[in-house]
């Protein structure tokens, strides 16, 4: 038999045979996921730059975005107290309306299902995707007045330096060189942006008469990545 649907609870009356019994029927909805929270644990190089090691990342669309090497963590709230709860079948804890999940390192999505007290499934699982994000590289612009193409040992050059990262700015600089001699100065560091003033002066930097290409420099925290350069600056400086 087919139970009409229902909005208020109701008095109803079974009958089996000769059997007559009456019971009260309670509409109840399916359990729904009313909280979400998506973290990701740094990787190594990078814990150091926040907190715990820990930042939250959003869950958008279906989607959650990780840096490469994170480890990704959810936890979720029911609208109510649930009997069990899975990650692609693998039964996670569950306290009361609440549970949580480590989504394997190798995994580019999942499927999240969760089950009532009262023996009720999620309407739908919930299907999420897991896209890796590399670490990008720091992006360097550099902003000057006209540049001389001669300058005077003791002339000052000032530039201002607008440097970007995804995760922090390890440090910036700058690097002049002149035939087989070379120099250059750390300028400071920063986090995700970076805003610094740097003057060139040959005599302040011991760099030497003639002709000297400068350049300036950024750094972030990945392991073995080379600098990022501005383009050159070609001038001849005089005595």
């Amino acid at each position: 038999f087919e139970i009409p649907r229902l909005i208020d609870p109701v008095d109803a009356t079974l009958r089996i045979g000769d059997a007559i019994s009456k019971i009260r029927l309670v509409p109840k909805l399916r359990p729904e996921l009313t909280e979400l929270a998506a973290s990701v644990r740094l990787p190594d190089y990078l814990k150091h730059r926040v907190s715990g090691g820990t930042m939250p990342v959003e869950y958008a669309q279906g989607v959650i975005a990780v840096v490469e090497g994170g480890t990704l963590t959810l936890r979720m709230k029911a609208s109510a107290e649930l009997r069990r709860a899975s990650l692609d079948e693998q039964l996670l804890v569950v306290q009361g309306d609440q549970f949580s999940a480590e989504v394997p390192l190798a995994a580019d999505r999942f499927e999240l299902d969760w089950t009532d007290q009262d023996g009720l499934r999620a309407a739908t699982p919930m299907r999420v995707s897991v896209r890796r994000v590399p670490d990008q590289r720091p992006t360097l612009l550099v902003d000057s007045d006209v540049i001389p193409s001669r300058v005077l040992v003791s002339q000052s050059l000032r530039f201002a330096l607008d440097v970007r990262d995804d995760f922090a700015v390890r440090r910036v600089g700058l690097e002049w060189a002149s035939g087989s001699q070379r120099g250059e100065r750390v300028l400071g560091s920063g986090g995700r942006n970076a805003l610094l003033s740097a003057v060139f002066q040959a005599t302040s930097l011991s760099a030497p008469t003639g002709d000297v290409t400068l350049r300036f420099w950024a750094e972030d925290d990945f392991p073995g990545r080379e600098r990022v350069y501005s383009e050159s600056v070609l001038m001849t400086v005089l005595s």
